[in-house]
């Protein structure tokens, strides 16, 4: 259960389920109502009766619960399944799936031992990533009112992700304040278990088909995809990678780098946004929008183009992934405002010395050379003073007309915008 869940539907849903759930426990022993192939005398700690609580609020403990993408007795996500290696990054079901006979959504929600793997499983990831991005030294201090303790913090990244719960910690929020109130409910609700002997170093279950955890199987493919965002089309060179493997030397991402190609944009225009690491296969990109949309991309490529049309501050968050874990880029923050109604006399004034001169023209061509690339101008530059032909770019074009400009004024003539761009 990550990101876009609907909290008042989930809370009258929590309502009903726990009511018809209440009713069988009055006429039968506690033993029959515990759905599940996990018992806790499975476990040396507290991780089943953990399990069965969390279920509880995630499906009434209905192996066949959906919501949306969210799959099963504890509302696993595609990102989720990809991340333990029951998925590819284009959705497709993998060998380690089928090995637990699953091929299909429908399968995945008919198989127990499946979905009790792919929790454990879902757990240890959480922990693998938030030891590498360092919220491991947060337990047990005061996170939004609650004392995070290590089931908190499992449970809490459940709620809202490992990246959420980083930002939740050092921002008080993950972006989605609907589902901070679900996360913070879960810390104190879920915080007291004792499990971090079984998510640390518990053993997954077999799939009783002769693959497990232990099995390597490498399988690398290389394509094209066309991806298309918000009114852009994105071609990308992929490399898609199947990996599952445990290993001593498993290794995220050390580093995460985002570059956007402006940090102030007009309303409607493209932001193209480059991605770096050292050893990322995939990228997950939240984009959270002045007016709380949230918007998530799967980037096997190293860049996207978005088209912004909300006036505000958007916040970009990366996470880099691999089979061995993610790490965070520091979030990026782009500005979108309307297109200003620009006077004569700022007109082909680039640089706002409050001069139209060849420096004008000159910088507007660097931009125009470095936005082409994806490249961030570095100098003063203000592209809606430097479009004087009003299409909504500053072009080699717009550097030809500031040229002109210029030139006429330097040769003692007048000078007049529309008779130059005429």
């Amino acid at each position: 259960m990550q990101n876009s869940k609907n909290v008042c539907g989930y809370k009258i849903l929590a309502i009903i389920i726990s009511v018809l759930l209440i009713l069988p426990v009055m006429f039968y022993p506690v033993s029959d109502t515990k759905v599940s192939a996990y018992q806790n005398s499975d476990f040396s700690d507290e991780y089943g009766d953990f399990l069965y609580a969390l279920g509880g609020s995630e499906s009434g403990n209905n192996y066949s619960a959906v919501n949306g993408q969210y799959l099963g007795r504890w509302q696993i996500g595609t990102v989720g399944l990809q991340d333990i290696g029951f998925m590819d990054s284009y959705g497709n079901w993998t060998s380690l799936a089928a090995s637990f006979g699953v091929t299909s959504k429908s399968t995945f929600l008919s198989s127990e031992k499946a979905q009790d793997y792919a929790v454990l499983a879902s757990h240890k990831k959480v922990l693998l990533y938030a030891e590498n991005a360092g919220i491991t030294s947060y337990i047990n201090t005061n996170v939004k009112g609650v004392n995070m303790t290590f089931a908190g913090m499992i449970v809490a990244a459940h709620a809202i992700g490992v990246g959420g719960l980083k930002n939740l910690i050092l921002k008080g929020t993950s972006g989605y304040s609907s589902n901070d109130a679900v996360a913070v409910q879960y810390m104190s609700k879920y915080g007291v278990y004792d499990i971090e002997n079984t998510v640390r170093y518990g053993s997954l279950p077999s799939s009783g088909g002769g693959s497990n955890i232990t099995t390597t199987m490498v399988t690398t493919t290389t394509t094209t995809t066309t991806t298309t965002t918000t009114a852009v089309m994105t071609t990308m060179s992929t490399t898609t990678a199947t990996t599952t493997i445990t290993s001593a030397a498993l290794k995220a991402p050390s580093y995460i780098s985002v570059k956007t190609s402006a940090d102030v944009l007009n309303k409607g225009e493209i932001l193209y946004i480059s991605l770096d690491s050292d050893n990322a296969s995939r990228y997950k990109l939240n984009l959270s929008s002045p007016d709380g949309e949230e918007s998530e991309y799967i980037i096997t490529g190293t860049s996207i183009g978005l088209s912004l049309n909300v006036d505000g501050i958007y916040t970009i968050n990366v996470i880099g992934c691999n089979n061995f874990g993610e790490s965070y880029a520091e979030p990026v923050y782009v500005a979108v405002k309307e297109k200003a109604v620009i006077s004569k006399e700022d007109l082909g004034d680039a640089n706002m010395d409050h001069m139209i001169n060849i420096v004008d023209a000159m910088i507007t061509l660097r931009y125009y050379s470095t936005n082409s690339a994806n490249i961030k101008l570095n100098e003063v530059f203000n592209k809606d003073f430097a479009d004087v032909d009003g299409d909504g770019e500053a072009t080699l074009v717009d550097a030809l007309y500031i040229f002109e400009y210029y030139a006429a004024i330097a040769a003692g003539k007048d000078a007049d915008w529309d008779d130059i761009i005429k």
